[in-house]
């Protein structure tokens, strides 16, 4: 994930106010730090994908799908 957070600041440059991917992130560390397995990471992966649509650019290319596959690997483990 430390690639993953990389990129984010690509798309908080972009779209400052939108916080999927972030909250993305958020949901998957949760995960990898010993948290249950819930639908948290399913729905915020969908969201991170749909983030990346409503920007252009890199942050769009890299940044929000990066986040959404982190969660959405946590959600298939």
């Amino acid at each position: 994930m430390a690639s993953t957070q990389a990129v984010l600041p690509l798309f908080e440059q972009a779209k400052s106010e939108d916080l999927r991917p972030r909250l993305t992130i958020v949901s998957a560390w949760e995960f990898a730090h010993g948290a249950k397995r819930t639908t948290l990471q399913r729905v915020t992966a969908r969201d991170a994908h749909r983030a990346a649509k409503d920007v252009a650019g890199a942050a769009g290319e890299y940044a929000a799908p990066a986040a959404g596959d982190a969660a959405a690997v946590a959600a298939r483990i």
